[in-house]
Order: structure tokens, then C-alpha cells, then sequence
């Protein structure tokens, strides 16, 4: 079975909400994994579907069938892995206030704190995609080309992307040979 391995460089904060406050803080980060497999799958299947136009039949080979809601039914072919260590994210407390959409205004009483992760540029951050069902090679090489060019299709993780928040690169570890030239055999 096959591991695709992916670094992963935050250029400004972000969140992945848990969805619990505590205290004056509004919204809490997810403690756990800053940044979870599920964050990233949902990242590079968006990817696939809303940048690269990617085949909906190939993009539910890869990532499961879209369910109801956006959620995914059934299984997929990979699996992939929470991003860190943990220990490259540092958590921080950001105070915002609500802005009236109309008018641009700061909203009355509408100041809000939310925690935010920052990487720490000192250690690399990476998560891996695991091939968890056998392929046959041209369907393998297909999802990994797919898988490949999805990293770097992905330009944001979390909450508030079009904020300024959650900004990043993706890249695998071991590029593929004429990923290029691949990808348009994938895509023709």
C-alpha cells in the first residue's frame, strides 16, 4: 500500500473551530489536532472539484461519495492522517468585532474572541494520505497524480479563509516524475 506524505506551511494564522467557548473566548481551536484529517481531506476534495474540475466519478473514488449536507458516505480508497506534530502549532487569542455588512460599521456589542493557531516555522508540519483499498496500477496512478496536484491546489484550511485567515501551501514530499504531463492524461 501506498503513503503520500505533504508538507504543509501556514503563512498566517488559523482555526478549525471546536465548537465550544469558554470563559470571554467565543470561539475555542480545536486542542486536539489543530489541524485534522478531516480539515485536510475537505480541502483537497474542494479542490479537485471546485479548481481542477476533476471528474466527480474519480473525486468519489478518492475521497468517498458525497452525502448529504456535504458530508462523505461509504469509503474511500485513502485515508488521511492529522496534521502536525501538534507541537508545530501555537495557540493564540485574537478579539474581533462584527461588522455590519451595509453600512461597514462595527456592530454594538459584537466584540468577540476567538483562539487562533500560528505555526511555529521551526518545525515542518505534514500529514500523510494512506492507501487503504487495493487499486489496480492505472487506477493507482490516476489517484496519486489527482492527490498530488490537489496539494497544490489547496490555498486555505479553517475558518475565516476569506478574512485573511488560514493562508498555506501544501506540497508533497516526493513529487512525482512529469507530474505535468501526467495530470493531463488524468484529466484529458
Amino acid at each position: 500500500m501506498i503513503t503520500e506524505s505533504f508538507s504543509v506551511l501556514f503563512h498566517q494564522p488559523f482555526l478549525v473551530r471546536s465548537g465550544l467557548s469558554r470563559g470571554v473566548v467565543d470561539a475555542l481551536a480545536r486542542v486536539d489536532s489543530p489541524v485534522p484529517a478531516s480539515s485536510v481531506k475537505g480541502a483537497m476534495r474542494a479542490a479537485c472539484t471546485n479548481v481542477l474540475g476533476v471528474d466527480a466519478a474519480l473525486v468519489a473514488e478518492i475521497f468517498g461519495q458525497e452525502g448529504r449536507l456535504g458530508g462523505v458516505m461509504g469509503s474511500s480508497a485513502w485515508a488521511w492522517t492529522h496534521a502536525g506534530p501538534r507541537s508545530s502549532f501555537q495557540p493564540q487569542i485574537r478579539a474581533r468585532n462584527r461588522v455590519d455588512i451595509n453600512t461597514g460599521v462595527a456592530q454594538p456589542e459584537a466584540l468577540t474572541f476567538s483562539e487562533e493557531w500560528w505555526q511555529d516555522d521551526s518545525v515542518e508540519a505534514s500529514f500523510a494520505v494512506e492507501q487503504v483499498q487495493v487499486l489496480d496500477p492505472s487506477q493507482l496512478e490516476r489517484h496519486r497524480v489527482v492527490l498530488q496536484v490537489a496539494a497544490y491546489a489547496v490555498t486555505a484550511l479553517g475558518s475565516w479563509r476569506n478574512r485573511g485567515m488560514g493562508a498555506v501551501t501544501v506540497r508533497p514530499l516526493e513529487r512525482l516524475d512529469a507530474l505535468t504531463e501526467r495530470w493531463k492524461q488524468v484529466v484529458r
